[in-house]
């Protein structure tokens, strides 16, 4: 490891006090800012609860898919759109 890498090491410090709730699905809305809001939802008969949320920036949710994706072997393709009919 060279001096470049040490010094953009990062100490990744636990914090044994978290749950770790089963997550159904997740929610992304993004800001005209950049900001993105994620919520994490399970769904029970009773319903849908939020679980837990988390504001990020869109670079660093772009990052995290960048890290999911490989990890799950899964790269979604834009969807098309769809042509509109002309009129006569």
């Amino acid at each position: 490891m060279n001096e470049t890498d040490k010094d953009k090491e990062i100490a990744l410090n636990f914090n044994p006090g978290l749950s770790t709730p089963w997550i159904d699905m997740f929610n992304i809305s993004m800001r005209v800012d950049g900001q993105c809001l994620v919520r994490f939802i399970t769904e029970l008969p009773e319903g849908a609860f939020e679980q837990s949320r988390i504001m990020t920036n869109k670079e660093h949710l772009q990052k995290f898919i960048d890290v999911l994706c490989p990890a799950l072997d899964y790269y979604p393709e834009k969807k098309k759109e769809k042509k509109k009919k002309k009129s006569t």
